[in-house]
């Protein structure tokens, strides 16, 4: 159970942990938390969300998975980041998966993926951009009404993949993912 990847920008960071903590606990050991520092300037702009530039994304995003990690410890925590805060923070519900619950970083760039690498139970590597081109710029669709048999029916699926390690207190195995 889970989202993908939730967006650090779009959410209060303490109360995200909260919430992905309440998840796995109402789940039973079910949740899975996906996190990213978004990448779509336009998503943001639609929202009225600022779009900083990325190497403050992904600071952001180390400092949310940090604060994650810390919560659930259960400990009562003071921290102070650049981006994140948490003075007097009780680091509770405990999740029920010890010592927290898997942890999913997507993107797509060196900084995130390496990030993942050492955080992360999973990657979730984005492999495609929001509109997909070939070499010559042409979208699936284009490319479609430009075949020679533009009668028959085509279908395109992109999926992008993720790669995971199993967790060090799981008795899971690494798994494959591809969205449905």
């Amino acid at each position: 159970m889970g989202c993908r990847v939730f967006c650090t920008d779009y959410h209060v960071p303490g109360v995200l942990i909260k919430e992905a903590a309440t998840l796995d606990l109402l789940s039973d050991g079910r949740f899975e938390f996906g996190i990213g520092c978004g990448w779509s300037e336009h998503e943001y702009r639609a929202m009225g969300v600022p779009f900083a530039p990325a190497p403050e994304r992904v600071s952001k995003l180390e400092e949310v998975v940090a604060l994650f990690k810390a919560h659930c410890t259960g400990q009562p925590l003071d921290l102070s980041g650049e981006y994140v805060t948490a003075q007097d923070y009780a680091g509770l519900p405990l999740p029920v998966q010890q010592p927290h619950p898997p942890i999913i970083i997507g993107g797509s760039r060196k900084r995130v993926l390496s990030l993942a690498g050492r955080e992360a139970d999973i990657a979730s590597i984005s492999t495609v951009s929001f509109e997909p081109v070939n070499a010559q710029g042409r979208t699936p669709q284009q490319e479609r009404s430009n075949a020679s048999s533009s009668s028959a029916t085509q279908r395109v699926i992109v999926s992008p993949i993720s790669t995971s390690k199993a967790h060090p207190s799981s008795s899971r195995s690494p798994k494959m993912r591809t969205p449905h």
